[in-house]
């Protein structure tokens, strides 16, 4: 089923006038700049970067994504604030949000 790129979201018949969705590297030497800058942004989510011959992707680094669903919070001033471990539970991301959010919104408080 091909969907029109007008019935993404704003709606109201937005059509964008750039790719959506595009796969692309995380890790690697031909990793994509964004996965880079957000990578280097956040510690590990692990010490252990896993096993060499079950990984696909050369060179090997510390701070590489090492599993799907790793997860990353970018705050709105476009600074990376946090990242999770693929298994982090969705209710503990959530947390962890909320929170940011309670001290963002304390240090607007303040800072009027």
């Amino acid at each position: 089923m091909n969907i029109s790129r007008r019935h993404v979201r704003p709606g109201g018949g937005f059509v964008p006038n750039f790719q959506l969705f595009e796969k692309g590297d995380v890790n690697g030497e031909k990793e994509q700049k964004v996965y880079t800058f957000l990578k280097n942004s956040c510690p590990p989510t692990s010490e252990l970067l896993g096993s060499p011959n079950r990984l696909f992707w050369e060179p090997m680094k510390i701070h590489d994504i090492r599993w799907n669903f790793e997860k990353f919070l970018v705050g709105p001033d476009g600074k990376p604030i946090m990242r999770w471990y693929h298994r982090t539970t969705v209710n503990n991301v959530k947390m962890d949000i909320l929170a940011y959010m309670r001290q963002q919104a304390a240090l607007g408080v303040r800072g009027k």
